[in-house]
């Protein structure tokens, strides 16, 4: 009995040296999350959804969207299979 009770002191103190520093802001985390990946990403590809929507017009744009760039393929999002039929024919 007394060994179970050991065991279980040990697991809790390990838990709480698990977790050094619980308080951390969301703000930070965000503002960290997009200095380090939105923001030079949107540099790169924002010239390019820019272009996308120029191109397609507002019509076919509203219901289309760049959901991924990889490799030099664009990947389109669209609402309806016929705006999708309309995009292969572009």
């Amino acid at each position: 009995m007394e060994r179970g009770r050991e065991l279980l002191i040990d697991a809790v103190k390990r838990k709480k040296k698990a977790f050094p520093d619980p308080t951390v802001r969301l703000a930070d985390v965000a503002r960290e999350l997009f200095e380090r990946q939105i923001s030079p990403r949107h540099a790169v590809y924002g010239c390019i959804v820019e272009a996308w929507y120029q191109l397609l017009g507002p019509e076919l744009g509203g219901h289309s969207r760049i959901s991924d760039i990889t490799a030099g393929q664009i990947t389109v999002v669209v609402d309806s299979p016929s705006y999708r039929h309309e995009l292969r024919l572009c």
